[in-house]
C-alpha cells in the first residue's frame, strides 16, 4: 500500500499525463483540420482527395496497413478491411465508395462472376486487382477494372492508376 505522499505523487503524474494527452489530441485535431483547409476542402467546386473514398483489402495485414498509410499520405480517405465478408458488407453498404483495391486471395470462390456482381451493384466503382503475377485471374482489365501484380514496385502502379481514376472522378463531379 502506498503512503499518502506517494499516492499524491502518483495522482500528480497521472494528471500531468492526462493533460499532455489532451493537448496532443487537440494539436493533432488542429493540424488535421488545418491540412484539410490547406488542401482546399470547401474552397472550390473541384472535389478534394479526402472526398475520394477507397477501400483496401489484402490477406496480409502488413500490405493492407502499408497501402492504407501510403494512400492516406496522398490525402485520400481510406478504409481497410481484413476479411472477404467485411469487404462484401462495405461494397453493399450505402456509404460512399469510389475505388477498391481487391486481393482475390481474400475471397473464397473468387471468379469473374464475383466482379460482375460488384460492377452490377456499383457501376462507377473503380477496381484494382492487386495480386501476384502468377495468380492473376482470367478477368480482363477494362474501364473500371485494373490489374496490378504484387511486387516491390506495385505501390507506384497503384498510385498511377489512382491518380487517373481521381482525375476522372473530379471531371465527373464538376460536370
Amino acid at each position: 500500500m502506498l503512503s499518502g505522499a506517494a499516492m499524491t505523487s502518483v495522482r500528480q503524474r497521472l494528471k500531468r499525463t492526462s493533460v499532455r494527452a489532451r493537448r496532443t489530441e487537440k494539436d493533432t485535431f488542429n493540424k488535421n483540420f488545418d491540412n484539410k483547409i490547406l488542401r482546399g476542402q470547401n474552397s472550390s467546386s473541384m472535389r478534394s482527395r479526402d472526398t475520394f473514398h477507397i477501400v483496401v483489402t489484402d490477406i496480409n495485414h502488413n500490405v493492407r496497413d502499408f497501402l492504407q498509410r501510403e494512400l492516406e499520405k496522398e490525402g485520400y480517405t481510406v478504409t481497410s478491411v481484413k476479411t472477404g465478408i467485411m469487404a462484401h458488407e462495405r461494397i453493399s453498404s450505402p456509404l460512399p465508395l469510389d475505388l477498391i483495391i481487391l486481393d482475390p486471395e481474400l475471397f473464397h470462390g473468387f471468379d469473374e462472376s464475383f466482379i460482375e456482381k460488384i460492377v452490377h451493384r456499383r457501376p462507377s466503382l473503380q477496381i484494382i486487382m492487386h495480386t501476384f503475377a502468377d495468380s492473376i485471374p482470367t478477368i480482363q482489365p477494362g474501364h473500371n477494372i485494373h490489374l496490378v501484380g504484387k511486387d516491390g514496385q506495385s505501390i507506384g502502379a497503384i498510385k498511377s492508376i489512382l491518380h487517373t481514376c481521381f482525375t476522372r472522378f473530379q471531371q465527373n463531379s464538376t460536370s
